[in-house]
């Protein structure tokens, strides 16, 4: 399936990655040890391996599995942040990160139920979930307020490369399909 590469919302531009995103998302939050902790990548230590990030991201978009997207403030263009959703044959994850000067705005609950939305909207996937560290309060939010229901916490799910590899306790998350 084709899926789309722009989406308006109220606030929100959210469009498909470009190469000339590798500087705002490495100043903005790749590089940042405090906004990557809970992220499944290492934190970026120079723009070329944001170039090298954005490079894999943008060539899986081709194989229909990888659907990564910038999101920017509609009014302002300023960049927010980044979202996307993975198809593993049917089941769609989704992950987001936003840069620390926009967090707390409520961006991120506004691009999810964009995403969400529109995954439903496609009748393809017969599952759409993410899951977070369980102290990762503010992301277990923004689920929640997308309409997500907490199914279940698996004890030492993940590991965290940028927590030193620890492995933490994991909420899942599954949109409920009607």
């Amino acid at each position: 399936m084709k899926h789309q590469e722009n989406f308006i919302t109220e606030r929100l531009l959210i469009r498909k990655l470009q190469y000339t995103d590798a500087a705002l998302i490495f100043n903005s939050y790749a590089s940042d040890p405090k906004s990557t902790r809970y992220i499944s990548w290492p934190t970026h230590k120079s723009i070329e391996e944001t170039n090298v990030f954005l490079k894999n991201k943008i060539e899986n978009w081709g194989n229909e599995s990888d659907h990564p997207y910038a999101i920017f403030d509609k009014v302002s263009n300023e960049f927010i942040g980044s979202i996307g959703f993975v198809n593993e044959n049917g089941r769609v994850f989704i992950g987001y990160i936003i840069a620390p000067n926009m967090e707390g705005l409520g961006y991120a609950t506004e691009a999810t139920n964009c995403i969400v939305q529109y995954l439903v909207s496609c009748n393809e996937y017969y599952r759409i979930w993410a899951c977070c560290a369980v102290e990762n309060k503010p992301s277990t939010r923004v689920l929640e307020k997308s309409g997500m229901i907490k199914e279940a916490l698996i004890t030492k799910w993940m590991s965290f490369p940028n927590l030193n590899n620890k492995s933490l306790d994991c909420y899942f998350y599954y949109y409920p399909l009607i």
